[in-house]
């Protein structure tokens, strides 16, 4: 019987398209590793979701490892909460969810900024049952801390959630848990998976 669903947010409810977000900013496909490699897929990114170190010290240790780029680097970063942007069925997705009665909860790496940013513009958030956001609790996913945050805040029953993610690594981190989790690598064919999932279990 599954009674809460838990979604992660990037690339499940909210698209981050961020090489495309840069290839419009640059307009060349070397700028765009160079950009990517010193920020997004940077290790110190996560340390942002994780709430251990501010945006403006990201920002400067970025720009000091890679000074010739350091123009670039700033206009990425001054128009970065640009990039994620909620999915147009998000909020229908957990109507939907809803409907069948079942609780719904967000369990996301994001940095504080990114996160309010997103959810002051977004609608889905308010239909919400509870949430736990990486930033919030100084720990990022697959870290066993954020899952056990997310089940002593609500005190939910894992074996009776299903958890969303659209990376496996975090998935196995919940099922250490019990979770039951989809693996979402399209988020609309997610949804149809999702909703056979449920009504099965009615």
């Amino acid at each position: 019987m599954i009674k809460n669903v838990v979604f992660d947010l990037g690339q499940v409810l909210v698209a981050f398209p961020w090489q495309k977000f840069m290839m419009d900013l640059y307009k060349n496909e070397e700028m765009v590793k160079k950009v990517g490699d010193a920020t997004v897929a940077s290790p110190l990114w996560k340390e942002v979701d994780r709430g251990a170190i501010p945006l403006q010290e990201l920002i400067e240790q970025c720009v000091k490892a890679n000074p010739e780029i350091e123009k670039e680097i700033t206009e990425f970063f001054r128009r970065k909460n640009e990039i994620a942007v909620p999915f147009p069925f998000a909020k229908e997705w957990i109507e939907e969810v809803k409907e069948y009665g079942k609780k719904v909860y967000l369990l996301s790496n994001y940095s504080e900024e990114s996160y309010l940013y997103m959810e002051e513009r977004a609608e889905f958030p308010k239909l919400i049952d509870g949430k736990v956001i990486s930033y919030s609790i100084m720990h990022v996913k697959p870290e066993a801390e954020i899952y056990q945050s997310l089940v002593s805040t609500y005190d939910l029953d894992p074996t009776e959630s299903i958890f969303l993610d659209d990376v496996e690594e975090n998935l196995e981190a919940a099922k250490k848990f019990g979770f039951q989790t989809l693996l979402v690598k399209e988020p609309l064919t997610a949804r149809k998976e999702l909703r056979d999932i449920i009504t099965k279990s009615l």
